[in-house]
């Protein structure tokens, strides 16, 4: 299943995030920082986000948590980048290890932020992977 928040849709974000308040501060962060107008997708394990990305198209950003149940970040940012090398994938943790960092880099992301989440962190990459233009 997957939850949307009802937003005007331009723009696709997919956050990958098991535990609820951190999906919830992600999401506000985004709702006060984002210049643009987008829609959010809720996975809230891996294997959701592949079926996801497999079935209803690519979305412009995914914000992948590397700790879940069923299928980890690391495996599904693989999954998705062998298929959909294009989408953008910031993989976000509250461990903050070299060898983290070093794994979410080989699975392919793009960018690497630790928890927790800054809205300056935010902002910054929602201007990396989702550019305005005027």
């Amino acid at each position: 299943m997957f939850l949307a928040t009802p937003q005007a849709t331009a723009k696709t974000i997919l956050i990958v995030e098991d535990v609820d308040l951190n999906f919830l501060l992600l999401q506000k962060i985004i709702e006060r920082t984002a210049h643009f107008q987008y829609t959010i997708i809720r996975a809230k394990n891996g294997k959701i986000a592949v079926d996801y990305c497999s079935e209803c198209g690519e979305p412009d950003l995914i914000f992948m948590d590397i700790e879940m149940p069923i299928m980890n970040g690391i495996q599904a940012t693989e999954h998705i980048k062998r298929r959909f090398p294009e989408i953008p994938v910031v993989i976000q943790t509250a461990y903050t290890s070299e060898e983290n960092r070093e794994k979410a880099q080989k699975a392919g992301s793009n960018d690497f932020i630790t928890k927790p989440i800054r809205k300056e962190h935010i902002a910054s990459i929602l201007s990396k992977f989702i550019p305005v233009v005027s």
